[in-house]
């Protein structure tokens, strides 16, 4: 099988899987239990955990409170939603600063009216 056969090959058995995944219905498994959508698991799929978006991404404990305490550990956030909490996260940390931060600038004001 020459090079180009080879991936052709690919593409049409990727085509095929990704075409049977559309076709078959969804589990509760493979819905965001956020939106509803297709989380796109790859373990829910029955594929190895690899191979899976969410190893490209951290998830914080922040983002994973905004899931239903009974879908933990159950269903999968699909990458949307990911985004979005992950963009919402990032906004109150922006807003809201550390409580490290907060005793930096307390200390710095103490400082200016010792020396003021």
């Amino acid at each position: 099988m020459t090079g180009f056969k080879f991936m052709k090959h690919i593409v049409d058995v990727a085509k095929a899987q990704t075409l049977q995944m559309l076709d078959a219905p969804m589990s509760d498994k493979q819905k965001c239990p956020l939106c509803g959508q297709p989380n796109r698991c790859a373990m829910a799929g029955r594929h190895p955990v690899g191979a899976c978006w969410c190893v490209s991404i951290r998830l914080t404990a922040d983002m994973l409170e905004a899931v239903p305490t009974e879908d933990r550990g159950v269903r999968c956030i699909c990458a949307t939603c990911a985004r979005a909490l992950a963009s919402r996260v990032a906004r109150n940390q922006a807003v809201q600063p550390t409580p490290k931060a907060i005793a930096s600038r307390l200390a710095g004001r103490r400082n200016k009216s010792v020396d003021g």
